[in-house]
C-alpha cells in the first residue's frame, strides 16, 4: 500500500475527503456544496467545487497534488458478457464490438474499460462499464480546478466492496440522490447497478424502504442470469452512507430482506469517533488495491479504475495540451517573424497566414470544448429514464432474451412511457408470436403491432416496429 494515499468522495450535498498514511487514518473532514453545484452525482460547476476542495484541503491540512477519486455508477452501463475464446479479431476487439452492439450511447461519447472475470473451456466471462465522457471530463475539470489530478477513478459501490474481506457481499452507497448496489459473487462483481431517486438531494434521509427495494431488485436480477448459482440467503449487506448510521435503519433492511446487514469495518486503524459508514467510500478508495493483507481474494479486479482501462483515451486533457501547444507555437512564430518583418515583406505575409492558421485552430478546439457540454443534456435524459425503469440495460437483454434468435432486433429507442423497436424476421408469424411474448411479460402493460398487419400470414424477411409501454408499479 502507498505510503500516503489522499481520497475523494463527491455527492449532490457535500465533499468529504480522507487521508490514509500507511495503514492509519490521518486526516478527514466534510463540507457542505449548495444546490445546484452537483446534480445526481454529477458536478456541473467544476469551478465552485473545485474551490471548495481547495479550501477544504487548507483546513485539514493535508498536502497533496493527487487523489484517488468516485464517481457514481447513475450514468454508468454495466453489464456481464460471455465471449468465445476462438475467434479471428483479439479480445479486446471483440469486446469493443460486443459494446458497441448493446450500448445506447456511440461508443465515440464513452470511455470503455473491462475487465475479464472467468474463462471457461469455451468462453471468456467479461465485465463491461461504459461511463460518459462529459461524466469523467466534469469530474476531471473539477479537480484540475482544486489543483489535483486523478490517480484513480473507481465506483462508488466498488469502492465499498473493496472493504470486505468477504467473497460474497451485497455492498450498498446509500447517498442524497442514488443508491449504489455491487453484488459481488467470489470476490468479483457481477451486479453494479444504481438507483437515481426522484429527490433535488437536498430533502432529508433516503427512505429504508427504497434501499430494500433496490436490494430486491438488484439480486433478482442476479438470480435470473444465474438460475443454476442463485445468490445464497446468507449473504450479507454491506451498508455505507451518511445518513444509515441509525440502528433502526439497518434493522428495517435487514427484517424487510432477511440478510444480515453490517456496517464497513476496514482494514486500516482509525479513531472509533470516525464514521466509518460516512466515509465508507473514500476508505473503500483508499484500499481499492486488491492485494491488501487479508483479502481472500488478492489480484481480483475490485479495482475497476475507469481512467485505466484497455480503450483509455485522454479526451479532456489532450484537448487542454493540443490548445496550449498551438498556442505557444503561434506566439513562437509570431515573436520570430516580428524579429525580421523590417527587412522581409515575404515573411511577414508568412507570420499573418501563420497567425491566422493559429486562430483557426484555436476557435476549432474552443468548437470540440463546447460540443462536450452538450453532452450533459443526453447524459441527463439517459438518467431519467434509467432511474423511471430501473435502467436500459436490464430492459436490452429482456427484449433481446425474448426474441430468442427467431427475430432480429435492429434498433431500438428508450423513453419514460416504453420501449420501441424495428425488427426483421422470416414470417409475419414469427413477429406476432414475439409480440405475444411480449404481452405476457409483466415487464410490459402493451405490445401492438401496425394496424394494417394484424391476420397477416407467413411473408419472407418481413420488417416492421413495434411499440410497448411499461406496466406501472
Amino acid at each position: 500500500m502507498a505510503k500516503k494515499i489522499v481520497t475523494l468522495d463527491i455527492d449532490n450535498t457535500s465533499v468529504r475527503l480522507l487521508e490514509l498514511d500507511g495503514n492509519r487514518v490521518k486526516r478527514w473532514g466534510t463540507t457542505a456544496l449548495e444546490p445546484g453545484m452537483v446534480e445526481n452525482g454529477n458536478v456541473v460547476n467544476p469551478e465552485l467545487v473545485g474551490a471548495r476542495i481547495r479550501e477544504l484541503m487548507v483546513t485539514l491540512g493535508i498536502r497533496a497534488s493527487s487523489v484517488v477519486s468516485s464517481i457514481s455508477g447513475a450514468f454508468a452501463i454495466s453489464r456481464v458478457v460471455l465471449i468465445p475464446r476462438s475467434g479471428n479479431d483479439s479480445l479486446q476487439r471483440r469486446v469493443r464490438q460486443l459494446a458497441e452492439d448493446i450500448t445506447p450511447i456511440p461508443m465515440t461519447e464513452l470511455f470503455l474499460t473491462w475487465r475479464q472475470l472467468a474463462t471457461t473451456e469455451n468462453d471468456v466471462e467479461i465485465l463491461l462499464l461504459a461511463v460518459p465522457r462529459s461524466v469523467v471530463n466534469y469530474h476531471t475539470a473539477t479537480l484540475q480546478a482544486a489543483g489535483l489530478r486523478a490517480m484513480a477513478l473507481n465506483l462508488k459501490t466498488v469502492a465499498v466492496a473493496s472493504i470486505s474481506t468477504l467473497p460474497d457481499i451485497v455492498a450498498l452507497n446509500v447517498g442524497p440522490s442514488s443508491i449504489d448496489v455491487a453484488l459481488i459473487v467470489n470476490g468479483l462483481p457481477y451486479v453494479l447497478h444504481t438507483v437515481s431517486l426522484a429527490t433535488d438531494g437536498f430533502s432529508g434521509q433516503v427512505d429504508a424502504a427504497q434501499v430494500v427495494s433496490s436490494v430486491t431488485q438488484a439480486v433478482e436480477f442476479y438470480n435470473s442470469r444465474n438460475p443454476q448459482n442463485p445468490l445464497a440467503g446468507d449473504v450479507p449487506i454491506l451498508l455505507a452512507g451518511r445518513d444509515v448510521m441509525a440502528p433502526t435503519y439497518g434493522e428495517y433492511i435487514q427484517e424487510h430482506t432477511g440478510r444480515t446487514v453490517m456496517l464497513p469495518e476496514p482494514p486500516v486503524d482509525y479513531p472509533p469517533h470516525l464514521s466509518t459508514a460516512e466515509y465508507g467510500v473514500n476508505i473503500g478508495l483508499a484500499v481499492r488495491r486488491d492485494g491488501i493483507e487479508g483479502h481472500p481474494n488478492a489480484l481480483t479486479p475490485m479495482s475497476i479504475n475507469v481512467l485505466l482501462g484497455p480503450q483509455r483515451q485522454f479526451n479532456f486533457s489532450l484537448l487542454a495540451v493540443i490548445t496550449v501547444l498551438v498556442a505557444i507555437l503561434g506566439l513562437m512564430g509570431a515573436f520570430y517573424l516580428f524579429q525580421n518583418l523590417q527587412s522581409d515583406k515575404d515573411t511577414t505575409a508568412a507570420w499573418r497566414v501563420n497567425l491566422q492558421q493559429s486562430q483557426a485552430e484555436l476557435q476549432k478546439q474552443r468548437v470540440n470544448i463546447a460540443r462536450k457540454g452538450q453532452l450533459q443534456q443526453i447524459i441527463t435524459e439517459f438518467d431519467e429514464i434509467s432511474s423511471l425503469r430501473g435502467g436500459i440495460s436490464a430492459d436490452w437483454i429482456l427484449v433481446d432474451e425474448l426474441a430468442k434468435d427467431v427475430v432480429e432486433l435492429n434498433s431500438i429507442g428508450f423513453d419514460q412511457n416504453g420501449i420501441s423497436f424495428q425488427l426483421t424476421a422470416d414470417s409475419l408469424v414469427a413477429i406476432e408470436t414475439y409480440v405475444e411474448n411480449l404481452r405476457g411479460h409483466e415487464r410490459f402493460a402493451t405490445a401492438g403491432l401496425p394496424i394494417e398487419t394484424s391476420g397477416g400470414g407467413p411473408r419472407e424477411k418481413v420488417t416492421m416496429g413495434i411499440q410497448t409501454t411499461f406496466a406501472r408499479d
